[in-house]
């Protein structure tokens, strides 16, 4: 499966991954069920076996906004309240049934002090994770809402069936009305580009005929 954080997909955190999964304590979490609350205790890392979560932070207006996803064999974590050893800025809350293995930052800091590969595993991570979020920031700027919307359906298609419209909508900064539109408006161009390609096969197959 494709995943949404394409650092996933780039670095190899197979060491990690066992790690959380040796030593980490299971949690399940049922849909809408919270993995972590802004301001309230530390921030925790979770490694995600199965499901899905979104981040959810409130503006100064109280206006709630989703600004990030992780899937199964991703992490669930604030990382940056998580490394300064802060309570968290967001919430994460479950989109489906998740089962999450969480470690403390006592065990993070066990595995990054083994040897110097588990820290480059780590240096990795933070990198790759700071390219994800700097990319996504500059396509926020220079990218229209629908074109924010096909690359996230190219990063992750399956994504439609498994997160609410709203959501969706919420992630790519626009009103769940525009997202509906802008769905409606390529579903349209798909057609029209499927009818012009079967009445050039109709054409065809006449002319042999």
């Amino acid at each position: 499966m494709k995943h949404l954080n394409t650092y996933i997909e780039r670095e190899d955190y197979g060491p990690f991954r066992e790690f959380c999964l040796r030593h980490g304590e299971r949690h399940e979490y049922k849909r809408r069920e919270f993995f972590c609350r802004a301001g309230d205790g530390a921030a925790r890392l979770g490694y995600i076996e199965a499901g899905g979560v979104h981040y959810i932070f409130a503006d100064a207006n109280g206006d709630i906004h989703t600004v990030g996803f992780s899937f199964e064999e991703d992490f669930a974590v604030d990382y940056p309240s998580f490394l300064r050893r802060r309570s968290p800025t967001v919430d994460i809350q479950a989109l489906e049934n998740c089962v999450i293995y969480t470690i403390t930052r006592r065990q993070f800091d066990e595995f990054v002090d083994k040897n110097r590969a588990t820290q480059r595993i780590v240096q990795r991570m933070s990198e790759e994770l700071f390219i994800t979020t700097y990319e996504r920031l500059l396509a926020f700027y220079a990218l229209t809402p629908e074109q924010r919307y096909l690359n996230l359906l190219a990063e992750y298609r399956d994504i439609v069936n498994r997160v609410p419209m709203k959501i969706i909508a919420s992630f790519i900064g626009i009103a769940p009305e525009s997202l509906s539109r802008i769905r409606q408006r390529i579903a349209r161009k798909n057609k029209n580009i499927s009818s012009a390609a079967g009445g050039g096969r109709t054409e065809g197959a006449s002319r042999r005929g």
